[in-house]
């Protein structure tokens, strides 16, 4: 045999060669493709924050051909747990674990309290809001000491199932109350007979502990069939027991001839009510509504009745004529239409002229307001008691009038939020 013949071989080998070789790549490729399928198309394992959403997307990119037999819309995505899925792809089975926990502590706001020796205040007291995706334990870090007197420290846990935790601090000042609560706006009472008495007009209470005193009132000696002077008794009562009270006089008249009764005042009243006001109209807005119409829908004329506020009102409204006391009397019958406490108020020192205003209660604070016609243009609502003050040594000191047994009016001017030009208010 030659040297060449002893490496030859056949065509038939050759081919039957790149056959084997062919198979074996094929064979590579598809064990390649089988692992990538194997290992590669769903997640082994995929954690999520609670009341994160459950979908596909967090398993495997292949959305098409992967399918999950688990049902994951039964999942609770809040509640933090473990969860073996099962998955499909041409005929193999996958599988994944899904991990939800929950990391983020509760967010939660607290407030500091003020109470009295013989009262523990409930730990909700103290939480104005909380929030988290699962159930919070609330309870004190450190509970504020209530039995001694002074600012006393503590602070509140928030913990929710997962053993995340918020604490904050907070303070509670403790008195040894023997305070009785305030009675404001107690004053003489005039009513005509058989009229009925609104005690509780003008009255408020405040007391150094509680929010919300009881106010008792005992008229139980007041005839108002029968002309007189009578008293009335105003008896305050805070929750510890503490008590106030104060007496005024109510006296009964006899009715004029001419007397107007009040129900047919507020009738005229409510028809220019309702078409200034609106149900939507904060109690600044109804007031600025108010002054608005009064002063520029009556008409000077230098005279009124002044038998009795009822009288110069319906006088006000039928004729739209009067004085400075037909501008504030149609105010008040308005602001009593729209609920705004009121006074009627008097000048106190007149030597020449008289003049009447009125004071309100609009945002929790008392403000004077003059809608009456002036020679000098005049913008008077919502003043305090220094602008008040500074408007009387422009107008002859005319807004001298007598304190007692009225309240005491803000010094937090709103002038800034007026415009009297476009007759709107700001929000406060």
């Amino acid at each position: 045999m030659g040297k060449d013949e002893k490496f030859s071989i056949s065509l038939r080998q050759f081919l039957l060669v790149i056959l084997m070789l062919s198979v074996c790549l094929v064979l590579i490729v598809m064990g390649l493709r089988s692992i990538k399928r194997q290992y590669g198309k769903v997640e082994s394992e995929v954690t999520i924050e609670a009341g994160s959403p459950i979908d596909m997307s967090l398993f495997t990119t292949d959305l098409e051909y992967v399918k999950c037999t688990t049902d994951i819309s039964a999942l609770d995505n809040k509640t933090p747990n473990s969860y073996n899925l099962d998955f499909w792809c041409d005929n193999i089975p996958y599988y994944s674990v899904l991990n939800v926990v929950d990391t983020i502590a509760p967010d939660a706001s607290v407030k500091d309290l003020k109470t009295d020796v013989d009262n523990a205040p409930d730990i909700m007291d103290y939480v104005v809001s909380y929030r988290d995706i699962n159930p919070v334990e609330i309870s004190f870090a450190v509970e504020p000491d209530y039995t001694k007197g002074g600012i006393n420290e503590g602070s509140i846990r928030f913990r929710d199932i997962a053993g995340n935790e918020t604490i904050l601090p907070v303070k509670l000042e403790v008195i040894d109350d023997f305070d009785a609560p305030k009675i404001l706006g107690v004053k003489p009472i005039e009513s005509y007979e058989n009229d009925t008495i609104k005690y509780r007009e003008g009255i408020k209470l405040e007391d150094n502990l509680d929010p919300n005193p009881t106010l008792t009132i005992d008229n139980s000696g007041v005839d108002i069939t029968k002309p007189g002077t009578y008293k009335v008794k105003y008896i305050a009562t805070d929750y510890t027991g503490n008590v106030r009270e104060v007496e005024t006089d109510v006296t009964i008249l006899e009715k004029p001839e001419g007397y107007v009764e009040p129900e047919l005042v507020y009738e005229e009243a409510m028809k220019v009510y309702s078409t200034i006001i609106t149900h939507d109209m904060t109690d600044a807005e109804k007031g600025f509504a108010i002054y608005d119409w009064c002063k520029y829908n009556l008409h000077y004329i230098g005279e009124s009745d002044k038998s009795h506020w009822t009288a110069g009102a319906y006088e006000g409204f039928t004729t739209l004529r009067g004085d400075c006391y037909t501008y504030a009397v149609c105010a008040k019958a308005l602001l009593d239409c729209a609920g705004i406490d009121n006074y009627l108020i008097e000048r106190c020192d007149a030597v020449t002229t008289s003049h009447y205003w009125n004071m309100i209660f609009v945002e929790g604070k008392w403000y004077f307001m003059d809608c009456s016609s002036t020679n000098t243009p005049m913008n008077a609502y919502m003043l305090t008691g220094t602008e008040l003050h500074d408007l009387s040594y422009v107008h002859g000191f005319r807004y001298n009038y007598d304190h007692t047994g009225l309240p005491t009016p803000t010094e937090e001017s709103v002038q800034y939020r007026i415009n009297y030009y476009t007759k709107t208010i700001d929000p406060a």
